[in-house]
């Protein structure tokens, strides 16, 4: 580990390359140029290998930011006087030490430091899953964090490796992800392209009791599996923490102590249908669908004394994930709600289209051609 040996400051190289030529501003920098040659002296003085450079053109009065990678590599380019540099590839070693000494510094008598590393090429693959011990009910799930790290462990940011699973056991792979918005491979497969890194797998149960193995591969990088076990008692909803109960599906949302409600509950019987009340109906109709190719279903709320003859608002209400123009809505009371909600004079009559948020939905395994996919997605 070395030193710092000497602190100066310095000013811009292009201001004192035009005091070097001919014209109006020969000159003018001497001074500068002057106090660059007495650094050179001091260093070659006291013997200094490395030196430094503090660029602040932008970063007046603001943090700085040290980067302590072990290597750098790239193309630079530089429109300024006297470089006019376009493209210029380089492949350099870093000085990770050196950095994390440089972003020590003392703050309010307390020595502090910050520094952050850049990775190395991608070198395996990490699984972190959610849980490990899971019942044997048909429906319980594990999420894996997948992860793409270099040979010190560390996740490479720029890793978009594709990584395959392989599952052995009483499990399923029913779902792979990698929170890419534009990534158009789809969610259920054996295999996903990491993005910034990640990917992520989920693993649900069945029925028989045991261990599950999930096994991740990728071209180029040391795999990795991690063993899951099917058969622990199912949890107690009211004894899930709030942490877990935010981040699993199918559970109660239970708030922490630190929570703040934003709305209170609901009034009682609010999805409930009232006696001697007008209700509305619900219709189903089919129609072409442009993007798939096939007739398609939705389901329509009509509110009570609908009239062909008058113009209503329209709400558009769709499902989560897994779900239909059936399952989530129209099963839970929304329809009950809506006439309610009417009733009590909170709304004005409208209609409510429930549809079939799945575009693959009624077309079987036949694969989707990407501009059916890109007119679904908007």
């Amino acid at each position: 580990m070395g030193k710092v040996a000497l602190v100066g400051k310095i000013t811009h190289v292009p201001s004192m390359y035009l005091s070097e030529l001919e014209g109006p501003r020969k000159g003018t920098r001497q001074d500068a140029i002057d106090g660059h040659k007495e650094i050179a002296r001091r260093c070659k003085e006291l013997g200094v290998d490395t030196i430094v450079v503090f660029d602040t053109h932008w970063l007046v009065n603001a943090n700085y930011h040290i980067n302590c990678a072990p290597r750098w590599q790239g193309t630079y380019t530089s429109n300024e006087l006297p470089h006019f540099i376009s493209n210029m590839p380089y492949a350099i070693p870093g000085n990770p030490g050196l950095g994390k000494l440089l972003a020590k510094g003392i703050r309010k008598g307390k020595t502090i430091e910050a520094a952050r590393e850049t990775t190395g090429e991608p070198a395996a693959i990490r699984l972190k899953p959610d849980r490990a011990d899971l019942a044997a009910d048909n429906a319980d799930l594990s999420v894996v964090n997948v992860e793409v790290v270099d040979a010190q462990g560390r996740v490479v940011p720029t890793a978009a490796n594709k990584i395959t699973f392989a599952l052995a056991g009483p499990g399923k792979l029913i779902g792979v992800g990698n929170g890419d918005p534009s990534c158009h491979e789809p969610d259920k497969a054996s295999s996903r392209s990491a993005f910034n890194g990640l990917a992520q797998a989920i693993v649900q149960t069945t029925h028989q009791d045991g261990e599950i193995r999930l096994t991740a591969e990728s071209p180029g990088l040391k795999g990795a599996s991690v063993v899951l076990r099917a058969g622990a008692a199912k949890e107690n909803p009211e004894q899930v923490s709030p942490e877990r109960a935010r981040a699993n599906f199918g559970r109660q949302i239970t708030l922490a102590a630190d929570d703040v409600r934003a709305f209170p509950d609901a009034p009682a019987g609010f999805d409930k249908p009232r006696d001697g009340k007008l209700a509305g109906r619900v219709e189903v109709f089919e129609y072409d669908s442009t993007v798939t190719g096939v007739k398609r279903k939705a389901v329509v709320y009509l509110p009570p004394n609908y009239s062909s003859d008058k113009k209503y608002p329209v709400l558009y209400l769709l499902h989560g994930i897994g779900g239909n123009e059936q399952r989530e809505w129209t099963r839970n009371g929304a329809v009950n709600v809506m006439d309610n909600l009417i009733a009590d004079k909170k709304i004005e009559p409208m209609i409510v289209v429930f549809p079939n948020g799945n575009a693959t939905t009624n077309i079987g395994l036949a694969p989707f051609q990407m501009e059916r996919v890109r007119q679904a997605a908007r």
